[in-house]
């Protein structure tokens, strides 16, 4: 038996003693809020849970076969929520917190970015491996787009913005001063680098990249896809791009 339990059976035999006796029992005294860093972190993790976005980081945790840690119910009787039980809630709540925190991470939004993580395990080759699916993305739209071919994913949305304005915000983009041809000539020359990078994994390393990263399908083999982004990422940094085979 804990001290804590001995000090709540002491306090429930003085209350049975006192009402055996007719004697009025005093009020309860409520327990001093917890001060302090602690105190404030968990303000913080108490705070996030009321995040809208919480269900849908679930939800990416049970996408990754994460287990979600959930948090320990406060117990109804008042004396069975001794110092150890708030310590196991306070413990919970702060790692739920940190976890559902690293479910915000932009690259866990579709299957290139989780294949990634699932692989990387450090922030910086996670970034840099993101950076380069990014690349092949935008590569690859402006391949499209200067060839007039359609877009590969669904827009339908965009028909409800209005076509009518003139204004210019943050997410307006920039002028192109390039002339139709100067485009062209480079969305094609950044095609071809970005296929010949592609040219020194195997050549199912390279379509599960080309599938996973810009058709947006499951990824089947992550660790395929991390040895074609690597080869995209030493190419965008100018270095040389080594053979990275099965």
């Amino acid at each position: 038996m804990t001290k804590a339990r001995t000090e709540a059976q002491k306090r429930r035999d003085r209350k049975a003693r006192m009402e055996a006796a007719g004697l009025p029992g005093l009020a309860p005294i409520p327990r001093r809020a917890d001060q302090g860093k602690a105190r404030m972190e968990q303000i913080k993790a108490e705070a996030f849970e009321r995040d809208a976005d919480v269900p849908a980081l679930e939800a990416r945790c049970r996408q990754m076969g994460i287990p979600v840690i959930v948090v320990p119910e406060k117990p109804s009787d008042p004396d069975e929520d001794t110092r150890e039980a708030r310590k196991a809630r306070h413990q919970a709540r702060l790692a739920r917190s940190a976890q559902l925190r690293d479910m915000r991470a932009v690259w866990l939004g579709c299957s290139a970015g989780r294949a990634i993580a699932s692989v990387a395990r450090d922030e910086g080759t996670r970034k840099n491996l993101w950076d380069a699916a990014q690349h092949m993305r935008r590569t690859v739209l402006a391949y499209d787009r200067a060839l007039g071919a359609p877009n590969r994913h669904a827009t339908c949305l965009r028909i409800m913005l209005p076509t009518e304005t003139l204004q210019a915000d943050a997410t307006t983009p920039a002028t192109d001063p390039r002339t139709d041809e100067e485009r062209y000539h480079q969305a094609v020359n950044a095609w071809m680098a970005m296929h010949g990078w592609l040219g020194h994994v195997d050549a199912r390393a390279a379509s599960i990249a080309l599938r996973t990263v810009v058709e947006d399908q499951p990824c089947r083999d992550p660790a395929a896809l991390v040895r074609a982004l690597h080869c995209v990422a030493d190419g965008i940094a100018g270095r040389k791009v080594q053979y990275r085979g099965a």
